[in-house]
């Protein structure tokens, strides 16, 4: 009898090992999703909107919500599973839109990695001025490479401790801020002093979702675990269920607290950011050193969780391709992960190195703004997706949900066309590029 917990590749004879539970899931999307920008202090969203802000981060988890249980629906509907996105997305939109998610959600995931390690080498360097950014770069792929080289079941307790020890610092930090306003009830003010709930009226509410939108960027990981999950049609609609309270709990709370304790004009500005302000306040020793660690653990984490995405996108591809190339990438090692992939994508993240120097500090916000456009869009195919295949099964949902589902896509497509408005033309260039090479680039099967 078939091993229950190996997924059968549907093209080749390599394999995927079913390793991941529930709490894997969980934490390889907090992985992906929570990053330093929460500890910094969300300074830029909470800057955009004032307090209203926790209208905006309330908004933009059930936008979340609707595009992940889409793809829970997605899950359990499909009778055929694979590897990658295109697994899910390609039996409904076809081969070509297959193609083209994997390959833009594989170079989204390289310009996270891009992006995020740069701020742990700044951050690095605070403890070892000296230290070198292309070193940090070598260091952090080779960390990568090494936790992606075992089984996935090394990867995901990895990245589950990773998660959690972040998780667990936001849940002190909970627990310490609600302590500081129930003593003083007076911080409430806050919320209403310095121009009202809303001083920058609903343009501020909406141009603050196209930061936060691409905070909660991660959440879509959980797709690319489908045929490593065990009973994926079960594990990962439950995974989703418990992800959106999680991940709206962690990051509406401190922001509730940030925008309480303090003025919401004077959050950006704390010394060491407002996680840190906050732990200050009881006097704790060596606070500045451990939400410094906490912060880089907290970037590694995304790195992570982005890096595993970045090889499952590539080898979705790869198992596809007739050519040499392909079929060397495809190649599973002994403990059945896609080795060769990973070696790549470290190669492709020390170039990183490279790119700092020529951008030198601006590579964050630039990769940052690339990212966004990427993730929206993702987003928006797996919406796509979804709505169609509720037409086709419409026992399978209410008629409530796909109102919601066609409300979501509409103020989806919104923020696209904001993120289009407000970056620089070079930006929605590279971003284009990557769209049309994505879409261009699919080779229908030969018929046999």
């Amino acid at each position: 009898m078939e091993n229950e917990n190996v997924i059968k590749d549907t093209n080749n004879n390599t394999e995927l090992k079913a390793s991941m539970k529930p709490r894997h899931l969980v934490m390889l999307s907090l992985g992906g999703s929570v990053g330093a920008g929460l500890f910094a202090g969300a300074g830029s969203a909470i800057n955009m909107a004032g307090p209203a802000v926790l209208l905006t981060y309330i908004l933009s988890g059930l936008l979340l919500f609707v595009v992940m249980y889409g793809v829970g629906q997605i899950v359990i509907l499909q009778k055929v599973k694979s590897t990658g996105m295109s697994g899910l997305v390609g039996p409904i939109l076809g081969g070509r839109m297959g193609n083209f998610i994997d390959w833009v959600y594989w170079l989204l995931s390289l310009s996270v990695l891009i992006a995020v390690a740069a701020p742990i080498a700044q951050f690095l360097q605070v403890w070892w001025p000296n230290l070198p950014t292309w070193l940090v770069y070598i260091l952090i792929a080779g960390a990568a490479f090494t936790i992606n080289l075992f089984s996935v079941k090394f990867f995901a307790e990895t990245g589950f401790w990773m998660s959690a020890i972040k998780v667990g610092v936001l849940v002190i930090l909970m627990v310490l801020g609600l302590v500081l306003i129930a003593g003083k009830p007076t911080y409430l003010a806050n919320l209403t002093s310095q121009g009202g709930f809303a001083p920058n009226g609903f343009k501020g509410i909406f141009n603050a979702m196209l930061i936060v939108v691409f905070s909660f960027g991660g959440m879509e990981l959980m797709a690319l675990s489908a045929a490593e999950t065990d009973n994926p049609s079960e594990t990962i609609p439950k995974a989703v269920r418990s992800m959106i309270i999680q991940l709206s709990l962690v990051y509406i709370i401190p922001v509730f607290i940030f925008v309480t304790v303090y003025p919401w004009n004077k959050v950006g500005s704390l010394p060491g950011g407002p996680v840190a302000a906050i732990f200050e306040k009881f006097h704790l020793p060596f606070v500045s050193n451990i939400i410094l660690a906490v912060m880089i653990l907290a970037l590694f984490s995304v790195l992570n969780s982005m890096y595993f995405g970045a090889i499952r996108s590539l080898y979705a591809r790869s198992k596809e391709a007739k050519n040499p190339i392909g079929k060397f990438f495809a190649k599973l090692s002994k403990n059945q992960v896609p080795m060769r992939a990973n070696a790549f994508n470290a190669g492709v993240l020390i170039l990183g190195a490279i790119l700092s120097k020529v951008i030198k500090g601006g590579l964050f916000e630039y990769m940052s703004s690339a990212i966004s456009y990427l993730l929206i869009i993702v987003w928006i195919v797996f919406l796509i997706s979804a709505i169609l295949l509720y037409h086709k099964h419409p026992e399978a949902v209410k008629s409530w949900v796909k109102i919601v589902s066609y409300a979501t896509l509409v103020l989806l497509i919104g923020i696209l066309i904001g993120v289009v408005a407000t970056n620089k033309i070079e930006i929605t260039i590279y971003a284009a590029i990557v769209c049309l090479i994505s879409f261009l680039t699919y080779v229908k099967p030969k018929l046999k």
